[in-house]
């Protein structure tokens, strides 16, 4: 018992022991000249970085049953103390993350603190999949989705193409969301080839006679 983690302490005792709290936002402060006044719309500026924060929350809320999950970067007073900072402070120089571009500026490479372009990865997808056309096609038209009616097989046959996946980019998720369960689907059906056959006992006379007497 000394030698479980804290972890597994957390798992076995439950989630209504170790329930994840939740912060009680206060409410919004009013004053006595506020009263009566008209409502005035934020920025746009204001308004898409609360959409941001909105999202950052979303993507986020993720529920842990046996710990509290924390993230920092996104805890209330960062997010108060974003909300007021102004926007023409964030893009100082006339850069998108001005501000941030000089914070940190002696502590990433120059190239990285002056590019405005976001990478991706995929470029690197699109090279794995047309790599292995050869293995994914008869993975997937041979396959579990397609046994089930799940994809029409003439349209992903047309599609698992190297040119076709060069002129459509924006079926790349669609393939690899099928590959994706494609790929549990069999590995569940072999799991579960491999699980021996739940057989019924035998009652012999001898167990019948027990039970009769």
């Amino acid at each position: 018992m000394v030698s479980a983690s804290r972890g597994s302490l957390r798992y076995a005792a439950g989630p209504r022991l170790f329930a994840r709290r939740r912060y009680r936002w206060p409410p919004p402060r009013t004053s006595a000249a506020s009263v009566g006044r008209k409502r005035v719309a934020p920025p746009r500026a204001m308004v898409y970085r609360i959409f941001d924060i909105v999202d950052c929350q979303h993507f986020y809320a993720y529920t842990c049953a046996y710990a509290d999950l924390v993230h920092p970067l996104i805890s209330q007073p960062l997010i108060e103390c974003s909300l007021q900072i102004p926007s023409y402070v964030l893009t100082c120089g006339g850069t998108d993350r001005g501000l941030a571009r000089q914070a940190f500026s002696e502590k990433i490479p120059a190239a990285i603190a002056a590019r405005t372009t976001k990478g991706g990865v995929d470029a690197y997808w699109y090279d794995l999949v047309i790599t292995n056309l050869k293995f994914l096609r008869p993975f997937l038209l041979e396959g579990h989705l397609e046994a089930a009616g799940l994809i029409d097989r003439r349209e992903m046959s047309d599609l698992l193409t190297e040119q076709q996946l060069v002129r459509a980019v924006h079926c790349l998720p669609t393939v690899l969301s099928c590959l994706i369960t494609e790929g549990w689907l069999r590995t569940a059906s072999s799991v579960l080839a491999r699980q021996p056959e739940q057989r019924q006992p035998v009652i012999t006379s001898t167990s019948v006679h027990r039970r009769r007497t």
